[in-house]
């Protein structure tokens, strides 16, 4: 079996399997573990071609399970298509619990103001449904033209406050097993078991559809799905409006002539009945810079549609 380490020594720089090959030739056979014995010399040539290649002793694939493969564990997404040969890799994906979404948390809120809230009334008791003419007051302080009705009062609602926060968070984290068919290796083995080349991790597994018990002596258990990671989402982070923004102090004032001069009337939270201030303009101081609140977070929930059947049972021994 030299041709294959040979052929891998030009992209790998050495003899390696997608994986990785261990050259380590030490080991003893046992009983319920792979083990290794020697293999023989790689096959003469340039830097790089000598040493000794490894040989995992293992026990035959049980009936019912396919095997024998070398095993990589890595983040979803990240594990190369192929194999060493550039035959497909098989790609399975571990469900839920194991796969999970990071929390949704939010930024502090930016953008914080608050706007002067004015409500009037066809009445002179502020009674009834009212409406609101926050709109007719200029929340700067410039003076804008009003034509006020009668009966007609007014007052100051609490102010309206505004800003958003930045939600992060909801990251995918699942993990894919990338199975690649190893190679038999050179060497002898016990009666009974089989050599396959050694990976660098000495794990060599086994697979086979369904949720089912390991064999015996192959007991590294990975639960894992044929449908791929991608079909395992996290629900988009989003953050509340934000709560807790207090608002500096406020006023509103009805005025007797266009140009905001003239008598006026100063609102309050309190009613005032404007009906006979022949008042036909108005302006509004802005409240003070809006104390920071907080935002709370929501969404970040793990998505799966993976199907059940395709459960996959993984069995690994070293």
């Amino acid at each position: 079996m030299r041709w294959w380490c040979l052929i891998l020594l030009a992209p790998l720089g050495g003899c390696q399997l997608l994986f990785g090959v261990d050259d380590d030739s030490s080991g003893e056979g046992g009983t319920g573990t792979a083990t290794t014995k020697s293999a023989s010399s790689a096959a003469a040539g340039g830097a790089g071609d000598g040493g000794t290649g490894g040989c995992a002793c293992v026990d035959p694939v049980p009936a019912d399970w396919q095997g024998h493969y070398m095993i990589e564990s890595s983040p979803a997404g990240t594990a190369p298509a192929d194999c060493f040969d550039g035959t497909p890799a098989l790609r399975f994906a571990e469900g839920p619990p194991s796969a999970a979404c990071s929390a949704c948390t939010c930024g502090a809120v930016t953008g914080a103001q608050c706007t002067v809230a004015v409500r009037c009334f066809p009445t002179t008791t502020c009674e009834g449904a009212g409406q609101d003419w926050t709109g007719n007051f200029d929340p700067g302080g410039d003076c804008k033209s009003i034509a006020v009705p009668s009966p007609w009062s007014c007052k100051l609602g609490p102010p309206d406050a505004a800003g958003k926060c930045a939600a992060s968070g909801g990251d995918l984290a699942a993990t894919e097993h990338t199975l690649c068919k190893a190679p038999l290796g050179e060497g002898s083995c016990d009666a009974g078991q089989v050599c396959v080349a050694k990976a660098t991790d000495g794990q060599v597994c086994i697979e086979a559809m369904g949720e089912r018990s390991c064999p015996p002596g192959w007991d590294v258990k990975k639960d894992a799905y044929a449908s791929r990671a991608g079909q395992l989402s996290c629900a988009a982070c989003s953050c509340g409006a934000p709560q807790g923004i207090t608002c500096g102090a406020t006023s509103a004032a009805f005025h007797q002539f266009a140009t905001c001069l003239g008598a006026q009337e100063v609102l309050g939270s309190g009613c005032s009945d404007v009906s006979d201030s022949g008042a036909v303009s108005g302006n509004a101081a802005a409240p003070a810079d809006a104390a920071q609140g907080s935002c709370s977070p929501s969404g970040g929930e793990l998505v799966s549609n993976l199907d059940p059947a395709d459960r996959v049972t993984i069995c690994c021994r070293r």
